[in-house]
Formats: structure tokens, C-alpha cells, sequence
């Protein structure tokens, strides 16, 4: 009986062990609530990221729908870009600039102060080694300064900055700008911040690439449409002159008129030489002119029109070299382009804008292809005169040459009409 009870009493004792193992494995209120603890902190962590991502690609599609609005405007577009950089990457302040050639030049800011705008235009910065911007321009990749005070290269922190990122634009490996945030505290940028603002700077080089290819191709279609205008222009008087074999005037009063409406001209003069003086011919604008008035070759503006050619005036009440185009008419801007002949001076046409507006190089050259035109129409006449005077100085050679020619003509064709029977008879 004892022996049973001791064998009894043997085998209960595994159960109390594994009863006891049971009760160490499970875990006690403290680790429990570090778990949970950590859970928390991991689900935080985990909504932090995901209210960042959202931040971030708010951010972007807010830049992109900026960028598609402001296709000609690029102003809005880098101000979105370094306000957001700025937020999101934890920053106080920052700026964008752009090369110019020569400088890097600020072009947009966040929360920086009338005068902290105004001394950062005023500052031409260089590419070079003494800022970071420069550093990142010159090395083309992104500098990140933890502290600014312990690094003795830098000799122009920005704005008392104590950390300090600064990431170049790059357009095709080039170049053509950098983006810079800082912060007045140490607060290093962590890598996923840095990666932040590289995106922005690739955004704002897409900005900046598409106003500059939507400008190319305004200015290219002005080209074109001025182009086609000239040729226009140039065609209608040409055929004019064609229509107009005797009479000169009309294809004055063209060339007056097509000048005025192609070139943005207010008011278009063509004046002619006669004698000693220059007389009235064409007119075309709303400025007074007196037909009857003549000026004479011996004002300045004629000499040096016979030595210079084009004359152009950018305002005539600032200069003292032509009084008298100073002094007399409401006009401010003045062109004039010689009307020569074999080397001669012939006449003039003037342009006037009665506001301080200077002409292009285009605009110019324009005003002299209409002077070219108002020789050809007069040399045109002169020829057709001349034609003229030596038929009538000829006369009987002349009607008798003409009389043999149809004698020629008409005997001719009644010789083949009587050997050809179907063929048909001359009118």
C-alpha cells in the first residue's frame, strides 16, 4: 500500500512542474503593457509616415496643377515649390535661385522678411565654394550642412542658419539654379526630408523648362505672323506698283499706310526732294501735317542721314543734336529712313510715335525695305518716262517700224491660211 502511494505520488509531480512552467511562460502585467506601449508607438509611427505621404503627394499634385496653370507665369509656380519644400521638410525658411550666366540670382522666398527679400536681391551670389548653393551648383549634387558654425568653409550663412540644405536644379545634368532651406536650430534633414526637396527641385526645373519652351514657341509664332505680315505688306505694294505704271501717288499713299500698320507705327510720313527742299507726299496717322510745308536739306538730320543713313530717335525732348525735331509736334519717338537714288538723296520716310516707345531691329529694317519700295515705284515712273519721251522724239522711225512688224505679221498668216484648210482664221 505504501509502495502504491509513493508511486502515486511520483507521478503527480510532473504535473505540478509543467503547471509551474506554464505559469512562468505567461507574461506579467509590465511586459504586457511594454508590448502595447510598443504597438502604439509603432502604429504612430506608421500613421506619421502615412500623414506625410499624404502631405507630400498633396504637395505634388498641388505644384503640378500650378505648373499646368501657369504655362506663361513662372513666379506662382516657384512659390509653391519652396513654400512646400520648406514645410514639409521641416524648415524655417528658404529661397530658390536661378543662373543668369553670371550670378545666381534669388528669384522666390517663404518666410523670409521684407528685409531679408531685399537683401537677398540685392546679393549676387557667385557659383563657388563659400556658400552652399554655390557648392551644389558647382558639384551638381545635394549639399547638407548638420551645422553651419562648425564648418569654417562656409563664409556667408544665410540669415543666422544653423543646418543648411541645399540642392542644385538640374536640367539635362546642367545646372541652371538650386533650391536652399535652413533652419535657425541644429536640426540635421533626414534622408527621406532630403529626398523631399529633390523632388520639389526636379518639379520646379519642369516649371521652368516649360515656360521657356512655351515662350520659344510664342516668340516663334510673332515671328512667323510678323514674317507673314511683311510679306503681305510687301506683296500689296508690290502690286500696286504693277497697276500703277504712271501714276506714283497711290503707291505712296500704300507704303505710307502698310509701314504704319506693320510696324505699330503711330504716324507715317514720306516726304520727297524737291530743289533744295524736302516736300510733302504721303501721310498716314493722326498727327497734323502741313502739305505745303518745306524743310530744307540743310537741317542736321538731313546731313546725317547723307553720311549715316537710318536715323532713330528714342525720345527727341531728351537729345539737343536735332532741335527742331524737338521742338515742334506732339511726336516723342522718331525714325527716319533715306530714300536714295544712284547715291543720291532723294527723300525720306519718317515714322513718329507720340509716346517714348523705340523701334526693334526688325522694325527698322522694315522701314527701310518700305523706302526701298517707294525708289523702285519712282524709278519705275522715271523709266516709263523716259520710255515715253524717246518714242515721242522718234516718232516717224518709230510708227514706221511698228507699220512693217504688223505688214510682217499679216501677210504671214494669210500665207498659211490659204494652205491649211481647217486651220482656223486670226481675229
Amino acid at each position: 500500500m505504501a509502495a502504491k502511494t509513493t508511486s502515486k505520488t511520483q507521478k503527480a509531480k510532473p504535473r505540478s512542474r509543467v503547471k509551474a512552467s506554464a505559469v512562468t511562460q505567461r507574461p506579467t502585467y509590465a511586459e504586457l503593457r511594454q508590448q502595447l506601449a510598443e504597438s502604439a508607438k509603432e502604429l504612430q509611427d506608421r500613421n506619421r509616415q502615412l500623414a506625410e505621404a499624404l502631405q507630400q503627394q498633396t504637395a505634388t499634385r498641388q505644384v503640378l496643377r500650378v505648373i499646368a496653370s501657369s504655362l506663361t507665369e513662372l513666379q506662382p509656380v516657384l512659390d509653391t515649390v519652396i513654400e512646400n519644400a520648406v514645410r514639409l521638410a521641416g524648415a524655417k525658411q528658404g529661397h530658390i535661385r536661378q543662373y543668369d550666366g553670371e550670378f545666381l540670382r534669388a528669384v522666390a522666398y517663404y518666410n523670409v522678411s521684407a528685409e531679408g527679400v531685399t537683401a537677398l536681391q540685392e546679393t549676387l551670389v557667385r557659383p563657388g565654394r563659400e556658400t552652399a548653393g554655390g557648392r551644389a551648383f558647382l558639384d551638381r549634387k545635394v549639399i547638407h550642412v548638420p551645422d553651419v558654425q562648425l564648418d569654417s568653409t562656409f563664409r556667408l550663412p544665410p540669415f543666422g542658419a544653423r543646418s543648411l540644405l541645399a540642392v542644385p536644379l538640374l536640367r539635362e545634368g546642367n545646372p541652371i539654379g538650386t533650391i536652399s532651406i535652413w533652419s535657425d536650430t541644429v536640426s540635421p534633414f533626414s534622408e527621406r526630408q532630403i529626398e523631399l526637396v529633390t523632388t520639389f527641385a526636379d518639379q520646379a526645373v519642369i516649371a521652368i523648362e516649360n515656360v521657356r519652351l512655351f515662350k520659344e514657341i510664342q516668340e516663334r509664332n510673332a515671328e512667323l505672323r510678323e514674317a507673314l505680315e511683311h510679306q503681305t505688306a510687301t506683296s500689296e505694294v508690290l502690286s500696286i506698283i504693277s497697276r500703277s505704271p504712271t501714276d506714283v501717288q497711290p503707291v505712296l499713299d500704300a507704303i505710307v499706310e502698310s509701314a504704319a500698320r506693320v510696324c505699330g507705327i503711330d504716324d507715317v510720313t514720306l516726304r520727297l526732294r524737291d530743289g533744295e527742299f524736302m516736300v510733302w507726299r504721303a501721310h498716314f496717322g493722326p498727327i497734323p501735317t502741313i502739305r505745303s510745308d518745306k524743310i530744307s536739306l540743310d537741317e542736321p538730320q538731313y546731313r546725317w542721314m547723307r553720311e549715316h543713313g537710318v536715323l532713330h530717335i528714342p525720345d527727341v525732348r531728351a537729345q539737343n543734336d536735332f532741335p527742331a525735331l524737338g521742338s515742334v509736334g506732339d511726336w516723342r519717338t522718331y525714325l527716319t529712313a533715306p530714300l536714295r537714288q544712284r547715291g543720291e538723296l532723294m527723300g525720306t520716310l519718317n515714322a513718329r510715335r507720340m509716346q517714348v516707345r523705340p523701334f526693334s531691329a526688325v522694325q527698322i529694317k522694315l522701314l527701310e525695305t518700305f523706302a526701298d519700295q517707294a525708289v523702285i515705284a519712282l524709278d519705275d515712273r522715271q523709266e516709263r518716262r523716259e520710255c515715253v519721251w524717246f518714242i515721242r522724239c522718234h516718232d516717224t522711225a518709230g510708227r514706221r517700224r511698228y507699220a512693217s512688224s504688223c505688214r510682217t505679221l499679216w501677210t504671214r498668216r494669210s500665207y498659211w491660211s490659204s494652205r491649211i484648210p481647217h486651220r482656223p482664221q486670226y481675229a
